[in-house]
């Protein structure tokens, strides 16, 4: 149990080192930056004119991230919770039961 613990500590932290999520936390924190200065602006009755950060690219390079983000989490999410041979059995006896329930009906209307 512990080495379970320890591989899944090792995974979050190698998440959260990684220079795609140092670049959807600065995306976030740039958008978050950006909402609170135009609330502030708001607030004082003064119209919003400046750009909208973030620019495009950001949003590209964020994008791309999260899909690498994503893809690094399914990868630790598969070593963590491989299927047994149990589970495996388990799914190809309920795929047989179901193919068979549908052999028997076609059987019994014709």
């Amino acid at each position: 149990m512990d080495k379970d613990c320890d591989m899944v500590y090792k995974n979050i932290s190698d998440i959260y080192k990684s220079e795609e999520f140092k670049t959807y936390d600065n995306f976030v924190s740039l958008v978050a930056k950006c909402v609170w200065q135009i609330r502030d602006k708001d607030r004082r009755g003064k119209v919003w004119h400046e750009q909208i950060k973030p620019a495009a690219f950001e949003l590209k390079k964020t994008i791309d991230a999260l899909v690498v983000l994503a893809g690094q989490i399914s990868m630790y999410n598969a070593k963590m919770n491989p299927q047994c041979s149990k589970c495996k059995a388990a799914m190809r006896k309920y795929n047989y039961s179901v193919k068979e329930i549908e052999r028997m009906r076609t059987t019994m209307l014709t």
